[in-house]
């Protein structure tokens, strides 16, 4: 690897952010493989550490490119397409982000904007559950907002479920005081995109989806941002890749 890397490496060590000191040798292998342009296909048993021979190549790209290439930085577009067959491995890869990524402390954000990258990575789950179908719509986002508060603020579990994962890594006042006013914000301060309307208007770096949704985000002309700003993404230099 080269010296960078291995320093982003370090430093997610350090900071306990998804990077282990002592790896499996097939994460290992996975992650040099990546970076000498090889595609990869790992298959071991359950609970050996498959997620981080993915997830290790997404978080050392999105913090080389933030740091090293500011200028394709600045241009949204889809860095990462996390694709999953069920919505149950969807929702625990988000978890795993949100405590990566999206965790509290800005962490992440700290090595990734080391080198004076002024936008934080994003990340995305757009699938059947995601809210909610259709064109942005003023009462549809009041609604949201009550159905948001009573499942993550105003719940006694709110700190337990923030602990596993379970709370969206965003300003969450913010995000449902903008909804009752029928509106959706995204804060410059939010790891995590929520609602299908936030991920049309702000593309994630990282899109979790599964198949059945993918066919229908290329078919739809709601989701044409998407793809339109990742080739847009795509064409500004040719280390930018898709990591699918």
């Amino acid at each position: 690897l080269s010296t960078q890397h291995k320093q982003i490496l370090d430093k997610l060590i350090e900071e306990k952010l998804g990077v282990f000191k002592t790896p499996f040798s097939h994460q290992v292998e996975a992650i040099e493989k990546y970076y000498s342009g090889e595609n990869i296909l790992v298959t071991t048993g359950t609970g050996s550490g498959k997620t981080e021979c993915f997830l290790w190549p997404i978080l050392t790209d999105l913090i080389y490119e933030s740091n090293y290439s500011k200028q394709t930085w600045e241009q949204e577009g889809i860095r990462a397409l996390v694709l999953y067959p069920m919505n149950a491995l969807v929702s625990d890869q988000l978890g795993r982000l949100r405590k990566i990524i999206g965790r509290e402390d800005d962490a992440f954000y700290s090595i990734q904007s080391k080198e004076g990258a002024n936008r934080r990575a994003r990340f995305g789950m757009y699938t059947g559950r995601t809210p909610y179908a259709g064109k942005n719509d003023y009462d549809a986002n009041k609604r949201l907002a009550k159905i948001m508060k009573k499942s993550y603020l105003d719940t006694k579990a709110s700190e337990e479920l923030k602990k596993i994962g379970r709370i969206p890594s965003k300003d969450m006042n913010s995000f449902i005081s903008n909804l009752k006013n029928g509106l959706q914000i995204t804060n410059e301060k939010d790891s995590e995109l929520y609602t299908r309307y936030e991920m049309q208007t702000v593309c994630p770096d990282i899109l979790i989806t599964n198949y059945s949704m993918l066919e229908y985000m290329l078919m739809r002309p709601i989701e044409d941002s998407f793809w339109n700003k990742t080739i847009k993404w795509l064409n500004m230099s040719d280390e930018n890749k898709l990591l699918l």
